[in-house]
C-alpha cells in the first residue's frame, strides 16, 4: 500500500468525506483529492498533522511501518481521552467526569463490584 492509499485509508476508517477530511487538516477538498490519487506527495508537515489528528503513527502514514497506532499506556489513554471530551461542547460528559473524579474511595468500591458483574454477565 502506498501513502496515497494509506492517507484514504485513514479518511474512510473516519468516515469523512473529502471535503470533511480537508476542513479536519485546513486544506481543501481538492488537496485531499490530489493526494488520494497520487498526484501530490504530501509534506512532511500534513503527514504530522495527519498523525496527530487522527492518532496514526506518523511511520505507518510515510512507510507502513506497525503499528499503525501508538501504543499508549493507560494513563496517555486517558490524558487522550479527557483532552478529547474537554475539546467537545458536551456539558454532559464534563459534569459526568467531574461528578466521577470526586467520589470517595468507598464509592470507587462499589462502582468496581457493579463493573465486575456486568463483565461477568457479558463474559
Amino acid at each position: 500500500m502506498e501513502i496515497n492509499e494509506r492517507i484514504k485509508t485513514i479518511r474512510k476508517e473516519n468516515h469523512l468525506t473529502q471535503e470533511e477530511f480537508g476542513n479536519r487538516l485546513g486544506i481543501g477538498k481538492y488537496a485531499v483529492t490530489n493526494i488520494e490519487l497520487g498526484r501530490v506527495e504530501p509534506k512532511s508537515h500534513l503527514i504530522k498533522l495527519i498523525a496527530n489528528e487522527f492518532d496514526i503513527n506518523e511511520e505507518w502514514i510515510k512507510i507502513g511501518v506497525e503499528p499503525k497506532y501508538p501504543e499508549r499506556n493507560m494513563e496517555a489513554q486517558l490524558a487522550k481521552k479527557i483532552g478529547e471530551v474537554i475539546g467537545e461542547d458536551d456539558t454532559f460528559r464534563k459534569q459526568l467526569i467531574l461528578t466521577l473524579l470526586e467520589l470517595s474511595d468507598t464509592d470507587w468500591e462499589v462502582i468496581k463490584k457493579i463493573y465486575n458483574e456486568m463483565q461477568k454477565k457479558n463474559g
